[in-house]
This record gives C-alpha cells, sequence and structure tokens, in this order.
C-alpha cells in the first residue's frame, strides 16, 4: 500500500509541476459589447457562414434594437431584421445576412 500511496504522491506532483509548462493556451475571445457594430458583424457573419437556425437570430434581435438610434441605416437594418427572421431556408438566411454586414460596412444611405 506504500508503495501505491508513494506513486500517487509522485504521479500528482509531476501534475501539479507541470501545470504551465506546456504549450500556450488560446485566449478566449471577448465580445465586442451588445449594440456595437463589431459585435453585430461576429453574429451576422456566423449566419453568412452557416445559415443557422433560430438560437443564432436571438442575438441579431438584441444587437439591431441595442444599436445607437443615430447609427447610419439603422432603419434599413430594422427591415432587414424583419426580413431574416422570416427568411425560410438557411440559404436566405445567408443572404440577408450579408445585405446587412455589407449595410453596417457602408454606412452611408442608400
Amino acid at each position: 500500500m506504500s508503495v501505491r500511496l508513494a506513486s500517487s504522491l509522485l504521479l500528482g506532483f509531476l501534475a501539479l509541476s507541470t501545470v504551465g509548462c506546456g504549450a500556450s493556451s488560446v485566449t478566449p475571445t471577448v465580445n465586442a459589447p451588445i449594440g456595437s457594430d463589431e459585435q453585430l458583424k461576429k453574429d451576422l457573419q456566423v449566419i453568412a457562414e452557416h445559415g443557422t437556425g433560430e438560437s443564432a437570430l436571438e442575438p441579431i434581435v438584441m444587437g439591431v434594437q441595442a444599436l445607437d438610434p443615430a447609427t447610419p441605416r439603422k432603419a434599413d437594418l430594422e427591415k432587414a431584421k424583419a426580413r431574416l427572421l422570416k427568411s425560410p431556408t438557411a440559404e436566405k438566411r445567408k443572404e440577408v445576412a450579408r445585405e446587412m454586414i455589407e449595410m453596417l460596412d457602408s454606412p452611408k444611405a442608400s
């Protein structure tokens, strides 16, 4: 039993002594504040790439609602958000999300 205890202690010591000695870990991405153009673009990019469903739409709804009222093209983004929510297919969601990203990238009124 003392051999088992000694080997357990040795393994525990080795495990503790090697913590932090491995390869560097990736720092988690920090989200931009809700309502910022940057965060809205990130959320839209997920939909533009994958056409994901309902769970991915919630951040878009919150992001558009939280935009500063003075944001250029906010009215256009609100209309596009409504189209995004009504989109019946993943391909249509991708298309509308790309349009919204373009609106954010070129904020001049059309």
